[in-house]
């Protein structure tokens, strides 16, 4: 049961990643303003699953630095009136399963 719960959450932050890719895509080649881009978010979602990948002496930095951008970004999000409330509202529900998951990262 841990592996695939790691598997989830590791899917999860994958998930994030991808968000906060598009996000800043969507501005780069739409000139589109993306609201609430989180490029810390991004570089910690990053540094964590290249961390993963080739574990090394930084996995306790790198696991404190992802679990800070998390919780900043699910104040910034709760804090938020977003018109894109689903989108919002799954970023919310896999930022909690990862937090809640914490130990397993």
């Amino acid at each position: 049961m841990p592996n695939a719960m790691k598997e989830d959450i590791r899917s999860s932050i994958e998930g994030i990643l991808k968000n906060e890719q598009f996000k800043m895509d969507t501005q780069y080649f739409c000139e589109i303003p993306a609201e609430n881009q989180n490029p810390e978010l991004m570089k910690a979602c990053e540094s964590y699953l290249r961390e993963a990948e080739n574990p090394g002496k930084d996995r306790g930095k790198v696991k404190q630095r992802l679990i800070a951008a998390l919780e900043e970004e699910g104040r910034k999000e709760s804090e938020n009136n977003r018109t894109e409330a689903e989108n919002s509202l799954n970023i919310q529900m896999e930022i909690g399963k990862i937090l809640r998951n914490k130990d397993l990262l």
